[in-house]
């Protein structure tokens, strides 16, 4: 016969089993083989209490484990040697990871339904990004308005899925993309999927793009002070010609346009005020500054060290770099571009600029 004290303790014991199988059956564990890894730390990055941290593991034998924490916006990251990084859906459940420290940036993540969608759909992406390779500029347009059709029509297969609307966020960012067509595939995912972290964040998208300054629309007022310390305003320059040049020190075709800008100051500056505005974060100023002197971009220069998360990045919807706005005396937007010589072709053939 179990005494009393022996039956308590075999009923604390059972409920401390049953809370550590619900705890386990919870979380979301990875473990993985990353072949070649060896010594290199295995970060995952996730923003917690809007705080951002990382966790580090090693691994043996080209083995890791991992309990994820949870984060804010649901995903977290597998960084492995930058910029090699992997986004990870938290769900609970066993996740496997599998790659090759060759292809760090390329790391299959599957056991769960939104990873195993994840995983679906980078490997379309992988693929693309690989026929790009070595191909000319007008090659890898094609491929880019290839990739986006078959991201569009990956989205609508899978959707409903936190997939798909992670997906939708990120075509919003298109050069291209209808209105219309984000709007209608965002009220096909249902109210919860809606108020997800990145349905939040795909409405947001949206309306931003209704809004943003294209041709024919009005350029959104903006003050800054420049890198040598005077105070910018948008509106102050209002009865002629400005022509916005949104660039980033970090930006390889912003770098390398920078002759043809400075030749194109020299010749327009009485008609035509050139206003850099640079995509940097408050430990870049060093290297904005130099970078502003070494290519001997003498013209007005801002930034708000937000990166392409302050107001004037976000309200002039800035996803690519670099963009370049022209703006009209009566600041209405005339023409919107990501090449430079576009915009020079615009304004050779503006009679006001003659």
């Amino acid at each position: 016969m179990i005494s009393p004290s022996k039956k308590a303790a075999v009923v604390f014991m059972l409920a401390l089993l049953a809370t550590s199988w619900r705890v386990a059956a919870q979380s979301c564990i990875v473990t993985g083989q990353i072949n070649g890894v060896g010594a290199i730390p295995i970060q995952f990055r996730y923003i917690q209490n809007g705080v951002d941290k990382i966790d580090t593991v090693f691994a043996t034998g080209d083995r890791f484990r991992y309990v994820a924490q949870k984060p804010d916006n649901g995903m977290f990251d597998i960084f492995i040697q930058n910029p090699a990084w992997t986004a990870v859906w938290y769900e609970a459940g066993n996740l496997t990871v599998s790659g090759n420290i060759d292809k760090a940036g390329q790391l299959e993540v599957k056991g769960t339904k939104e990873n195993d969608l994840l995983t679906a759909f980078n490997q379309l992406r992988w693929a693309y990004r690989e026929k790009a390779q070595g191909q000319p500029a007008e090659a890898v347009d094609k491929l880019i308005e290839e990739h986006t059709r078959k991201t569009w029509a990956f989205m609508k297969v899978n959707t409903p899925s936190l997939t798909a609307m992670y997906l939708l966020n990120g075509l919003t960012n298109g050069a291209d993309v209808k209105i219309e067509d984000l709007d209608e595939a965002f009220h096909e995912f249902p109210p919860q999927i809606r108020e997800s972290y990145y349905g939040k964040r795909a409405k947001e998208r949206i309306e931003i793009v209704k809004n943003q300054p294209v041709k024919g629309k009005k350029a959104p007022d903006f003050k800054l002070v420049s890198s040598k310390g005077d105070s910018v305003q948008l509106s102050r320059h209002s009865g002629k010609y400005v022509l916005l040049d949104f660039w980033g020190h970090w930006c390889g075709p912003c770098i390398r346009s920078m002759p043809e800008l400075r030749e194109f100051h020299e010749k327009y500056k009485s008609k035509i005020t050139l206003i850099g505005i640079a995509a940097e974060w408050g430990d870049d100023k060093e290297t904005w500054l130099k970078t502003i002197e070494k290519h001997q971009a003498n013209w007005i220069q801002l930034t708000d060290f937000r990166f392409d998360q302050g107001d004037i990045m976000k309200t002039y919807n800035i996803s690519g770099f670099p963009t370049y706005l022209l703006i009209d005396p009566k600041g209405m937007v005339v023409a919107r571009e990501n090449n430079f010589q576009a915009i020079a072709k615009i304004v050779a053939e503006t009679k006001a600029l003659r």
